[in-house]
């Protein structure tokens, strides 16, 4: 299923950095809903992405079309859903992020269809239009749709002042001897993705003082310059705007600077309150003030996924899992005994399976970035089951809070416990590599604190001892999983393979623990060394994995 987080709220409210945040956090990429944001020559007046921003995140629709061509909303709703496609295509979850209302909405909703007008109908408006201006304009869609017309005084009064959009509306009305407003909500359009809303909002003072401080900052970074430039256009659709039109005027002698800026304040803040008017009918939006942690914003659009999911729970999940195996003769050392890496093996599977079924496995976690990595294990082992017989495995959650959890398991052959484990995991995020707060729901985990598989809990070894080498290894292709890291049971192997052997054949081993501390990956020359009963796996001397054996 696709996801697109859409972010909305009124101008200079902090959109814009809370959308890079989130692409990063999802690893994806950023739609701009901006209309006029779109055009190459504005870039100050529309307080594009400085570069720095830009480069943090993959951005489209920024300042990718001319002044000079004539973009519409239904143009951007076409090019939108075609981007958005090639983009779900990489990645399930995107972000749509402006301030444009109509553009969000033409992405989210589409538009309804209207029927082809008769080009003499266009013609003879825009001559109208050309001697009596937007008045005429005006008037008529009073008179052949008032309901519209109130709906837009109301709502999205700057729509009356939009010459294209006014001539749209009076040539359907005339052309088709309908209202404008008959035609719309007839068609329901469809989309491929599930929409997420959020917004942000500040308390009006503090927003109108964001408003007025940004005004004053593109003046400064070169507003009228940029204007001046543009003036020979200044009758382009595109430049009727804030921050332009009143510039326009002061260059025309209408104005002082002082008053045109204060105008632009003013303007912006009107139009503030029109966006604020728009998004608020937004249904299923939900509202962050704009100080809000980015981290509290992640965990709600992460509940809400998981949400529209229905979440991934398995009817048949319970919080004490029981998984039956048999062990198979490619499990099994030349004594039929079950070998120690492959009874390491059974109990991950089983854990995993567990994970699976009440939602925090491995797959659930990729949405986030987040990957389970096991940091300690310890196994207490009475008895190795044989060759053909058949095993259950029984796992619970010990502990699970923030980043990490500790889960117990027991192996049993009938009714006889023959081995306990505990192991202590910790969630990491796989592109920063560091732990970090569980991105998914698991409050549906009962956890069981006083309930321990061994008599000793999960601890780190005492490495404070003389250890000499005793092999060296070159990490193989077969010795990597998923993760792109060598497998956490290959540790245990190439410790095992240069002990003893009838310590393993005559079962010796009666347990062992395992300290996991740093990833090694394909062609990583180790040494591993030796100390009585302790052994460890090093790269450029530092200490990757440690094992101590109980015997």
């Amino acid at each position: 299923m696709n996801y697109l987080i859409i972010i909305i709220g009124p101008t200079a409210i902090g959109k814009t950095a809370l959308s890079i945040a989130l692409a990063k956090h999802f690893d994806c990429e950023i739609i701009s809903c901006d209309s006029r944001q779109f055009f190459k020559d504005m870039k100050i007046g529309t307080a594009v992405p400085n570069e720095e921003e830009l480069a943090a995140a993959t951005h489209h629709f920024i300042q990718n079309k001319s002044i000079f061509e004539n973009y519409s909303v239904g143009n951007f709703e076409q090019e939108a859903l075609a981007k958005l496609d090639e983009l779900f295509q990489k990645k399930n979850v995107q972000i749509m992020v402006g301030g444009s209302g109509l553009y969000v909405d033409a992405v989210l909703k589409g538009f309804d269809e209207f029927p082809e007008i008769d080009g003499s109908v266009r013609n003879e408006i825009n001559t109208k239009y050309e001697t009596l201006g937007i008045e005429y304009l005006k008037q008529q869609l009073q008179k052949l749709d008032l309901e519209y017309y109130n709906k837009l005084s109301n709502e999205n009064p700057q729509t009356l002042q939009n010459p294209q959009r006014m001539k749209r509306f009076v040539e359907v009305c005339i052309g088709t001897g309908k209202p404008y407003s008959s035609f719309i909500g007839i068609l329901k359009n469809t989309r491929n993705f599930t929409p997420i809303i959020i917004g942000l909002e500040a308390e009006r003072a503090i927003m109108y003082d964001r408003i007025n401080k940004r005004v004053d900052k593109m003046m400064q970074e070169g507003l009228l310059e940029e204007v001046k430039s543009l003036y020979s256009n200044k009758n382009l659709n595109a430049l009727q705007t804030v921050g332009y039109r009143e510039l326009f005027d002061y260059l025309d002698r209408k104005t002082t600077l002082d008053f045109a800026v204060e105008q632009i304040k003013m303007n912006t803040r009107r139009f503030a309150k029109r966006q604020i008017t728009w998004f608020k009918r937004t249904e299923n939006a939900v509202w962050f003030d704009y100080l809000t942690d980015t981290k509290e914003i992640i965990s709600n659009l992460s509940s809400k996924i998981l949400n529209s999911k229905n979440m991934p729970i398995s009817p048949n999940f319970t919080s004490i899992f029981e998984q039956e195996f048999e062990i198979n003769f490619l499990q099994c050392y030349p004594n039929g005994l079950l070998k120690y890496t492959d009874l390491c093996n059974i109990l991950q599977i089983t854990a995993g399976i567990h994970a699976d079924l009440g939602g925090i496995s491995f797959s659930d976690m990729q949405a986030f970035h987040q990957a389970w990595v096991l940091s300690r294990m310890r196994l207490e082992i009475t008895n190795l089951p044989k060759w053909k017989e058949k095993i259950t495995v029984k796992t619970w959650i010990n502990s699970l809070e923030n980043s990490r959890s500790t889960r117990c398991l027991e192996l049993y052959c009938g009714a006889e416990k023959l081995v306990g484990c505990e192991t202590f995991w910790v969630v990491m995020n796989t592109q920063t590599r560091k732990p970090e707060n569980l991105a998914l729901p698991h409050e549906h985990f009962t956890k069981f604190p006083e309930n321990n598989a061994t008599e000793k809990r999960v601890q780190k070894i005492n490495l404070g001892f003389d250890f000499e080498e005793v092999s060296q290894y070159n990490v193989q292709l077969s010795d990597i999983d998923i993760v792109n890291h060598a497998n956490n049971v290959k540790y245990l192997e190439w410790c095992l393979n240069v002990i003893d052997i009838k310590l393993i054949l005559k079962q010796k081993i009666k347990g062992f623990e395992m300290n996991f501390l740093k990833e090694l990956n394909l062609n990583d020359a180790v040494i591993i060394s030796n100390c009585e009963t302790t052994y460890t796996i090093s790269k450029d001397e530092k200490v990757c994995f440690a094992l101590d054996l109980i015997l």
